[in-house]
């Protein structure tokens, strides 16, 4: 099933919920028949993965915690998320759409819709490969990330501004420190040498 780049309604829905340790404790009926068109096999069957951790499904240690700091943020703040990000197949080109929403006591609800769907021109048959890394800079200090356009701030409006999640690819990400902390930080040492 192929739709439009910019189609709006979803082709595909898939929701599933994670307690306050990130194990996921439900998944809707969708699940399966999503993980089937994508050759998720036998370890992604309803079955297998409801009391598993989330994170032993997320590949990569960058968009762990990329993952880690917006769930920390919805449970916070108590407001939902949406954000786009791309989760292809080895026959497939996909743009997503997730939506990550606080419950009760820590848990958190997802919806994640296929926006559309491209078929590669040669399927992969391969495992993951890393043609190379875009960047993301992180605040050591203040755990802001780094908007193209210069500007600081949080995990969210990271990939809802500049769709660090929407990219082919993989994103890394560099610890650094952004300008305003390190106006503080010398601040700070310039009052300590007096």
């Amino acid at each position: 099933m192929v739709a439009d780049k910019d189609a709006l309604r979803p082709i595909h829905r898939v929701t599933y919920a994670i307690d306050a340790s990130d194990c996921i404790v439900d998944v809707g009926d969708d699940w399966a028949a999503f993980a089937d068109e994508n050759e998720g096999s036998d370890h992604l069957k309803p079955e297998t993965v409801v009391g598993e951790s989330l994170w032993r499904y997320i590949r990569g240690a960058t968009l762990v915690e990329l993952y880690k700091a917006i769930f920390a943020q919805v449970r916070r703040s108590g407001e939902a998320v949406d954000f786009r990000f791309r989760c292809d197949s080895p026959g497939f080109q996909r743009r997503m759409r997730m939506r990550v929403e606080p419950l009760n006591q820590g848990l958190l609800g997802f919806l994640s819709e296929t926006l559309s769907v491209t078929p590669r021109e040669a399927p992969l048959s391969a495992h993951a490969y890393d043609a190379g890394f875009g960047v993301l800079k992180r605040c050591s200090i203040c755990n802001l990330f780094e908007l193209s356009d210069g500007d600081w701030t949080d995990a969210v409006t990271a990939v809802q501004h500049d769709a660090v999640l929407d990219r082919q690819g993989r994103i890394q990400i560099v610890w650094t420190v952004c300008p305003h902390c390190r106006k503080e930080l010398r601040a700070m040492a310039d009052r300590a040498a007096l």
